[in-house]
């Protein structure tokens, strides 16, 4: 019982260390480019990288290419089919996945996607 007890607390503390980025990251997305948000699922954990995903789905969105212009500013850089970026000495993962024309989820990670 006191194993388990630990796992949950460090897994606590770890994910809401990374929430707090993924949430600050979001915020000056969308005070930059207008975007309706439809969704927000702030608490995916993924058992295969043991790592919590934040994800975030956006509708009505004219182009996606102006969400990808703006993260590259933002000192995401591309690698391969998602962006990384390094924030206080962890490195942190971003995917961009078109549902539909008008439809773009945002899937952020600290162990990869």
């Amino acid at each position: 019982m006191c194993v388990l007890y630990k796992v949950d607390n460090q897994l606590k503390t770890q994910y809401s260390a990374s929430q707090e980025i993924f949430w600050a990251e979001l915020r000056t997305l969308t005070n930059e480019v207008d975007l309706k948000v439809d969704s927000i699922t702030p608490f995916i954990f993924d058992i295969s990288t043991l790592s919590p995903h934040f994800v975030v789905k956006f509708m009505d969105v004219d182009d996606s290419n102006n969400i990808k212009k703006f993260i590259s500013k933002n000192g995401w850089e591309l690698s391969g089919n998602y962006y990384q970026k390094e924030i206080d000495g962890q490195l942190y993962y971003l995917s961009i996945k078109e549902d539909t024309p008008d439809e773009v989820v945002l899937e952020f990670s600290e162990k990869g996607l």
